[in-house]
């Protein structure tokens, strides 16, 4: 359903959060108009929008609205007050419209992102009696005169001009989160750069304009050449190309500031100018439909998952959305300096490390450095990899995945930078025709479970033993490697046989640790049943 004709304002709620069967209902708990729409368009809205209460913004009151409130079926009024006195005109106005109003009535209260209007003017604590929603405007937050930057940045510890640092600010201040909904821009706004070789957020600027979000989908899908980069916490996503510079929103950003609303425990999400907002694929689909996505995925899922799944989205990179959109390798860091001045740089995010199992595993070009494979999503081909540096003088030991004495590694070997201690299995596993679990061939430490869930092949889930222990397939348990002669690699178990021999069912092992100690273990003393 769009509304062409008006522009207006969706405001989405945790609570509503649910499936229904009327979608356009279902993605806004409230519709915020202008004050001189056409009456008519409400009725027909409201027969639409079953459950959304619609909202009238005015920047003044006069006794007269109550009546057309009323009149209308309106449910209420978003008051953006232009004319600020003294907090205490501004609290005495708010209790006075909502006496006029009634209880019944909904009223919300349009609020500043600017620091030192919401400390001089905003009585927060008096206000939150009167006023059921403060909606903070951070869909332009703006930065200094004559650069590039984000318009609605989510974090950063720089600067007050992020969306996290405002929140903060207004709960400071006696704003309670559950009354407090974030603003996104649906538009995009375009600068035109002083240099087309400083291309960083931050960078000089000759000129900004807004942009529908028709025009940046034209944009996108018609040039070649553009290249996609996020800031820091990847929820401002801009494209860049010779002297043109656009900062928007996507779906990408969108979920991770719906996700950051849940996690704060927000009321939720308002969405600016949703008239320009529209299903397209030319620049990544709907943003209402990406909020209300974050919003709504796994909705009884605890704090603390919600917060692994905005970690994960913020450091994995995301795909490229359009063939003509090249994605930049680099992530945006900022560094201050001695003088308390703020640089942008770029960093190097492409690695030569490819992944095939989960696992901590030595760089193949230098053993002082390590890599760590994590696999978010098991039915998924795709891995995230950490990269990490031991202290200066050590070396990984992928047998302990620790960072050990060049000495301790196998034979005392030195840490040449360019030997591998445990390679990287060269070929991902494929599961055979019949479900089971099996050993992994290049690591007998991992383990698959090949489950059939009906689709084309079977599904491989990856487990790992114990440490020290390594699985064996044919009584499905991880066992002491001795007691595995399946197993034909003895690297990762942590341990090396010298020798060992039998007594009456039970072996009697000499063991010599990686610290070169020995000691003698008479037949498993832990079995652990990994099903």
């Amino acid at each position: 359903m769009k509304f062409l004709s008006v522009i207006f304002l969706c405001v989405l709620a945790l609570a509503y959060a649910k499936d229904c069967p009327n979608i356009d209902s279902c993605y806004c708990t409230h519709v915020i108009l202008p004050a001189n729409v056409d009456f008519k368009a409400i009725q027909d809205l409201r027969q639409k929008l079953t459950g959304v209460k619609i909202l009238l913004t005015v920047n003044e009151f006069n006794q007269g609205l109550v009546k057309t409130v009323k009149q209308n079926n309106i449910d209420g009024l978003e008051l953006n007050l232009k004319k600020l006195d003294s907090k205490n005109d501004i609290t005495e106005f708010i209790n006075t419209i909502r006496t006029k109003l009634g209880n019944n009535l909904y009223l919300a209260l349009s609020v500043p992102s600017k620091t030192e209007q919401l400390a001089k003017y905003y009585d927060l604590k008096a206000l939150t009696k009167a006023t059921d929603l403060f909606i903070l405007q951070t869909a332009f937050l703006g930065a200094s005169k004559n650069v590039t930057f984000h318009p609605s940045r989510l974090s950063g510890m720089w600067d007050m001009q992020n969306t996290d640092s405002v929140v903060d600010l207004m709960t400071g201040l006696g704003a309670p989160l559950s009354r407090l909904a974030i603003t996104a821009p649906v538009q995009a706004f375009k600068f035109t750069l002083q240099d087309n070789g400083m291309t960083t957020p931050g960078s000089p600027a000759l000129e900004l304009v807004t942009m529908t979000r028709s025009e940046l989908c034209e944009k996108m899908s018609n040039g070649d050449n553009w290249t996609l980069e996020r800031d820091q916490d990847q929820a401002g996503p801009y494209i860049f190309r010779e002297k043109e510079w656009i900062s928007f929103e996507d779906a990408t950003s969108m979920d991770i500031k719906a996700k950051y609303a849940r996690v704060r425990g927000l009321a939720g999400i308002a969405l600016k100018d949703l008239s320009q907002d529209h299903e397209s694929t030319k620049c990544g689909g709907s943003l209402l439909a990406a909020a209300h996505a974050g919003l709504s995925k796994q909705t009884r899922a605890p704090r603390g998952a919600v917060l692994r799944s905005l970690e994960r989205e913020i450091l994995e990179t995301p795909a490229r959305p359009l063939d003509t959109i090249h994605v930049s390798p680099y992530r945006i860091s900022r560094v201050i300096d001695v003088e308390g001045h703020v640089h942008v740089i770029r960093q190097d995010t492409r690695t030569e490390f490819e992944c095939s199992r989960q696992g901590y595993f030595v760089h193949p070009h230098s053993c002082g450095r390590f890599y760590r494979c994590v696999k978010f999503d098991q039915q998924s081909d795709e891995f995230s990899v950490f990269e990490f540096d031991c202290p200066a003088g050590l070396a990984f030991d992928a047998r302990v995945e620790v960072c050990v004495w060049p000495g301790s590694l196998p034979d005392g070997a030195p840490c040449s930078g360019s030997s591998e201690i445990a390679p990287v299995p060269k070929e991902r596993f494929v599961c055979p025709t019949t479900p089971g679990y099996y050993a992994d061939p290049e690591n007998c430490r991992w383990f698959f479970a090949c489950l059939d869930h009906g689709k084309s092949g079977l599904t491989a889930y990856e487990f790992r033993c114990p440490f020290g222990l390594v699985y064996d397939e044919h009584r499905l348990l991880c066992e002491w490697p001795w007691l595995v002669p399946s197993c034909k690699s003895g690297h990762l178990t942590g341990l090396e046989l010298d020798s060992f021999e039998f007594f009456g069912g039970a072996a009697k092992s000499t063991l010599i640790h990686g610290s070169g100690a020995t000691v003698d273990i008479m037949e498993p003393v832990v079995k652990v049943n990994c099903i």
